[in-house]
């Protein structure tokens, strides 16, 4: 269950770093040796499907998950989140299609986009680096592989799974992550006008009834101490925080929201679900001088980082 977490607008933010010159050809660079590249995965692109090595799949997720302006303990601790994630998933299902949807991805064509022709060597030996120097390594809690789950930006302290999803996972407990609040993504506002918020919820949901005016018909019914929303009713209808975030494309469920003349106004604290790592709390403890292995601990409650083939002689 992950979290499309990182805007375009972070990557863009990437050109502001200083041009690099760097002598390696871009073919060369893609052809460097990586290790551990017998697990092959299926991609699927627009124009069909692919079937590439796994570290090799890693470096356009961590790519399209985390911007590249980074720390690269940061970037490492993506790697090995990435790489859990991809892997619990496929062994339960080796035939799996990896999709955008499943997990966000970057070709290298698309990333020569994003970053720009000059500055793609710079910024893909960035990403391989952390990629090659986790290699093959993953999080396993009492011998098995973790649901990695990750989002952009904690509200201060992450949550629990008990919390959002109602299940018990032991390593997906709260974690202070302070640093959070000073992140560039941990306040957005939203206004919608009283017809755009009832054509998008009515595309949610058709059978949804509205009989007074707007303000009367939005109403908060459960919040939790930290500020989510557990339960809001919308006219005739019930939607549990997470939905309504879904439902308008908002950053989290721990909003507020206030009407001011025909308009709905919603402000969101954090950005993402808040259950696992914080990316943006990963990198201010790399700023720290925290290793990589050291923020995941954190963020995992007791796992451990091992390599993947030592789960396979096991």
């Amino acid at each position: 269950m992950k979290e499309k977490i990182i805007s375009k607008g972070l990557i863009i933010l990437a050109v502001f770093f200083i041009p690099i010159f760097i002598t390696t050809t871009l073919t060369d660079f893609r052809k460097s040796p990586i290790h551990n590249q017998d697990t092959m995965v299926t991609i699927h692109y627009s124009d069909g499907e692919v079937q590439i090595p796994l570290e090799s799949y890693l470096i356009g997720v961590v790519a399209a998950e985390m911007p590249v302006f980074f720390e690269d303990e940061a970037l490492k601790a993506q790697a090995v989140t990435a790489r859990t994630y991809t892997m619990k998933r496929y062994n339960k299902d080796p035939n799996i299609v990896f999709t955008k949807d499943i997990q966000n991805y970057y070709s290298d064509k698309e990333l020569e986009e994003v970053w720009g022709v000059n500055d793609y060597a710079f910024y893909y030996s960035k990403i391989r680096d952390a990629v090659e120097e986790t290699n093959g390594q993953v999080i396993i809690y009492q011998d098995e592989l973790i649901d990695a789950v990750f989002h952009s930006t904690s509200i201060g302290r992450t949550r629990s799974a008990m919390e959002l999803w109602g299940q018990d996972i032991p390593y997906l407990q709260g974690a202070e992550s302070l640093e959070d609040i000073n992140a560039p993504t941990y306040l957005h506002q939203y206004t919608f006008a009283f017809k755009e918020f009832q054509d998008k919820i009515l595309q949610f949901d058709s059978k949804i009834v509205f009989s007074k005016e707007l303000p009367s018909e939005i109403q908060i019914i459960e919040r939790n101490k930290e500020g989510y929303i557990l339960s809001v009713q919308v006219g005739n209808k019930i939607y549990t925080g997470e939905e309504f975030r879904k439902i308008f494309d908002i950053a989290s469920s721990n909003f507020t929201i206030s009407f001011v003349e025909d308009s709905v106004n919603l402000v969101c604290k954090g950005y993402g679900h808040g259950v696992g790592m914080s990316q943006y709390g990963a990198e201010a403890f790399a700023n720290m001088g925290k290793g990589y292995q050291e923020i995941l601990q954190h963020y995992y409650k007791d796992v451990t980082i091992i390599a993947l083939h030592e789960i396979k002689e096991q």
